[in-house]
């Protein structure tokens, strides 16, 4: 058949699973996916006060925020990244349902042919669970870009529009 025939585009990247923990590569900014540079520098921190600031009659939600940032540095008018993690159910619900061992190691590496356009997408070696609880945005709409190129894998021309 036509859809049996149709060849899906190239990956860029191949996932390479490792025996076990290893040191994270060490890379530069320019060679790092633009939207996800701030996962290579990120500290983590933990929410000390969260309260919210209006009426629940208002119809609105304004969140006071304070963050425990004794063990990070921090200057007048520098810039703070909100950087979420996945909920514990459901990075685990849906490993189950792809079949992932969260506990499994992995590193992105460039498929053949790709070595000199490649960038690191986040931070690798790395677990499938960290992977999917810090690197993946798992419950908000996917992005146009990542449908448009999601829409290249599609069989059905419909799906492609």
């Amino acid at each position: 058949t036509d859809q049996a025939a149709q060849k899906l585009p190239d990956c860029h990247y191949v996932a390479e699973f490792l025996d076990g923990p290893m040191t994270k590569d060490v890379v530069t900014m320019e060679n790092t996916q633009l939207t996800s540079k701030h996962y290579f520098s990120a500290k983590d921190a933990s929410v000390s006060l969260k309260r919210e600031l209006r009426n629940p009659a208002d119809g609105g939600s304004t969140l006071h925020v304070e963050i425990d940032a004794t063990d990070l540095e921090y200057q007048t008018a520098d810039n703070l990244a909100i950087l979420p993690v996945n909920d514990d159910t459901i990075v685990e619900n849906l490993a189950k349902a792809l079949n992932y061992d969260l506990s499994a190691y992995f590193k992105l590496l460039p498929a053949k042919g790709h070595e000199s356009k490649y960038v690191h997408l986040f931070p690798t070696p790395c677990t499938v669970h960290e992977c999917l609880a810090r690197y993946c945005d798992l419950l908000g709409p996917p992005r146009r870009s990542d449908l448009k190129k999601l829409a290249a894998y599609a069989r059905d021309p419909t799906c492609q529009k």
